[in-house]
């Protein structure tokens, strides 16, 4: 789930993007998810039941990310509200 760090760095990386803008640049802006990460990671192996070691012996690498993928995803309409309250604010 997105926790207020996440809001906070959200928040703090548009006040510059609109800040540029306001300037008359173009700013391009694209979202993502980073699907990799400590605590993705020791999400999905214990959701799998696996170790670090486990990766590419009892799980191939792409399951793993294809895993890590699906847990990140899984609030994707908690980030999308997220970034329509903020549209709605700023």
């Amino acid at each position: 789930m997105p926790g207020i760090h996440h809001v906070m760095a959200r928040a703090l990386k548009d006040i510059f993007c609109r800040y540029q803008t306001q300037n008359g640049k173009q700013v391009f802006r694209k979202a993502g998810w980073d699907t990799h990460g400590l605590p993705i990671e020791l999400g999905v192996e214990k959701e799998l039941g696996i170790t670090k070691e486990d990766i590419g012996t009892k799980i191939s690498v792409e399951e793993y990310n294809q895993a890590c993928r699906n847990a990140v995803m899984r609030y994707t309409d908690v980030w999308n509200d997220l970034t329509e309250k903020n549209r709605l604010l700023g």
